[in-house]
């Protein structure tokens, strides 16, 4: 599949190599073209704007430090707003604000794409090493399509609806989310 993937910090830098890894072609985008060095060393292509990592692309995740960001990248001038559409998915691994989450991923869907929210956790090193949880919410047979994809970057569960959380309740969730599983 065709990739588009927005920031490349910590997380998201470790998180996006293992789908180029996995065979998927990766158009990147982050603030900073440094944190790009070994995706392009690994065929990755570069894109200066959220908008333009969107173009000619299957999915779009997008994974940065919290809502102002996430804001920007979906709104902003050069925004996903401007780009996505029918045929095309944006998964959030962003930790956000709910009430955010579910604004920017209804005006996602206005465009004809589909959102789904996939809330993580795992820390670094299950972002380094493919074991990075996803709590996936959204439409479920757009998930199954791209769970093997999902997948490559951890395991992925599916919950009812779109769930992004706000760090102060993430350990609720967590708590439950482990309970669900038992």
């Amino acid at each position: 599949m065709r990739i588009g993937f927005i920031g490349l910090g910590t997380m998201g830098g470790a998180a996006s190599l293992n789908l180029i890894l996995g065979g998927h072609q990766l158009t990147v985008c982050d603030l900073d073209l440094k944190r790009a060095a070994k995706h392009l060393e690994l065929g990755a292509k570069w894109a200066d704007t959220p908008s333009e990592a969107a173009k000619d692309v299957d999915i779009v995740f997008t994974m940065v430090f919290g809502p102002k960001q996430i804001e920007q990248i979906i709104r902003g001038e050069n925004g996903l707003l401007h780009s996505m559409g029918p045929g095309q998915v944006w998964v959030d691994l962003t930790t956000n604000q709910p009430e955010l989450a579910r604004e920017l991923a209804q005006e996602i869907i206005d465009t004809g794409a589909i959102a789904i929210d996939a809330p993580v956790t795992g820390a670094v090193d299950g972002a380094r090493n493919g074991n990075m949880t996803q709590f996936a919410g959204g439409d479920k047979e757009t998930i199954e399509r791209i769970r093997p994809v999902m997948e490559l970057m951890g395991p992925v569960h599916y919950m009812l609806s779109l769930i992004h959380i706000s760090e102060p309740t993430r350990p609720r969730l967590i708590s439950y989310a482990v309970f669900c599983l038992k």
